[in-house]
């Protein structure tokens, strides 16, 4: 039996007392990441002209934190630990960019998805579906599941007009996936969201139908008079099915990572630069409700809970180019050549279930 920790996000419905006592935490969090933004960038440019070395650590952004608190009196009736939360996320945010892992750090504005964290103490109690906080009171959690382990924190979240509790339970006993001995390299695509080595695929979700409502209502809305009744009762439309397509693909997503860690011991798959490839306009859409970077997360999580190994190739091998039967590289085959002979053994290969044995063969190689 193995110990883990694990998140269970649950919808809840507050009072009107809760969500003001929710709003006054978002609006302060929003004040400190954006002023703690505004003085980093400001500071930087100043430092990067003048040649002075400055280190952006936590006691740069806590410095700024004071500062502030000594300014603004409304932030003083907010639990200090939301405040700090703040800089985290944009200091977090900030060496993400620079290590590109991601986009430059945007303001929070009100139409955001708004978040922020709480550290549980010994008052706060999780009993029957029942959350009680101190200082927020009690909530009903909507979730089917079991909630198991020790409360260590909560995340409050409000997503689209709807509210969810995000709660961090440690201590949580999971029986590992047996053994079964196969190895497997996956290759991503769009017509089919994962083709693997042995010719196995796994098409996406029909999204389809709510796609076809979401470009209705965005039509509607463009006909519409700014905030008027009717615009925001198509916006709030437009969220539902929004949500809806998000849990959807997401539902799919833990599917098919659950299923590949439990049928594989030995999982590759091949690092990919989607930040480039949604910069082609024909597949940026398509490429975006695949949510690639989610699933390869989804399976790497999973397989290190199961004691499974994963291994992701490097982005610059030619797995679609290559052939598995003899390794000659075609320079011919293009984004749009689904099937290819090689031209040296004469071999006849579909471009993703080569691709998907160029994958495994490489993450061998490479183990």
């Amino acid at each position: 039996m193995k110990k883990i920790s694990k998140y269970y996000k649950c919808r809840i419905y507050p009072n009107k007392k809760q969500i003001e006592l929710f709003e006054t935490n978002f609006v302060a969090y929003a004040y400190v990441y954006n002023k703690s933004k505004l003085i980093y960038e400001k500071e930087y440019k100043e430092n990067l002209k003048s040649g002075k070395k400055v280190v952006y650590s936590n006691k740069y952004f806590y410095d700024i934190l004071k500062q502030l608190l000594k300014e603004n009196n409304h932030l003083k009736q907010v639990d200090k630990i939301i405040l700090i939360d703040a800089y985290h996320r944009l200091l977090d945010s900030i060496n993400n960019y620079k290590t590109g892992l991601s986009q430059k750090p945007k303001f929070i504005k009100k139409t955001s998805t708004q978040s922020f964290r709480l550290q549980c103490t010994s008052k706060d109690k999780l009993k029957c579906k029942r959350l009680y906080l101190n200082d927020y009171g009690t909530f009903k959690l909507h979730d089917k599941r079991e909630i198991q382990g020790k409360l260590k924190e909560v995340i409050i979240k409000k997503h689209n007009s709807q509210w969810f509790i995000i709660l961090k339970c440690s201590d949580i006993s999971i029986t590992e996936y047996p053994k079964t001995n196969k190895k497997v390299g996956i290759d991503l695509g769009i017509k089919n969201l994962i083709i693997m080595s042995d010719g196995k695929s796994i098409k996406p979700p029909n999204i389809s139908k709510i796609e076809s409502k979401i470009n209705k209502y965005n039509r509607k809305l463009s006909k519409q008079k700014e905030n008027s009744k009717n615009y925001q009762k198509t916006v709030l439309m437009l969220h539902k099915l929004y949500i809806k397509r998000t849990n959807i693909i997401e539902d799919n997503l833990h599917k098919i990572a659950m299923e590949i860690v439990k049928d594989y011991d030995f999982i590759a798959m091949e690092s990919l630069d989607i930040r480039n490839m949604i910069k082609n306009r024909r597949y940026s859409h398509s490429i975006y409700n695949m949510n690639w970077a989610r699933l390869i997360k989804l399976i790497k999580i999973n397989a290190e809970l199961n004691n499974k190994t994963f291994i992701q190739i490097p982005q610059s091998y030619p797995s679609t180019k290559t052939c598995s039967n003899c390794k000659t590289i075609n320079n011919n085959v293009t984004i749009d050549v689904r099937e290819w002979e090689c031209p040296k053994c004469n071999t006849y290969h579909d471009r993703d279930i080569n691709a998907a044995k160029n994958i495994l063969y490489k993450a061998i190689e490479m183990s």
